[in-house]
């Protein structure tokens, strides 16, 4: 990448980065079912997750949007969390608030990639 961008002035690499930031999401093909997707929504407020990742879950500064995401990524991710191979913010890998356990993280997984 650095060699790509080392010839780039700062307008053509903010240029650059205005034109990603303005992209809409690829949307994910995977199809959810709709009955998770009711018991995520359900799970989903009860954890607050919202309170970080925005009510629409699109994220904010270094918070990741999660609304749209890929199945696959967010169920590895999820995963991560739960076993510690990643953190959760400052969490452990026990708190089952920021770290859903496996059944809450499947409803989760199928809400979350319903929302647009």
């Amino acid at each position: 990448m650095q060699t790509n961008a080392s010839g780039m002035s700062t307008e053509d690499m903010r240029d650059i980065a205005e034109y990603f930031a303005a992209q809409k999401p690829f949307r994910t093909p995977f199809r959810p079912d709709p009955s998770k997707v009711i018991l995520g929504r359900q799970r989903a407020n009860e954890l607050g997750c919202a309170s970080c990742h925005q009510s629409d879950y699109s994220g904010q500064g270094d918070v990741p949007r999660l609304a749209g995401q890929w199945y696959g990524y967010l169920v590895a991710e999820l995963k991560n969390f739960r076993t510690g191979n990643r953190a959760h913010g400052n969490a452990p890998p026990a708190d089952t608030v920021r770290n859903p356990t496996a059944e809450d993280a499947d409803v989760l997984v199928h809400f979350l990639t319903a929302q647009e």
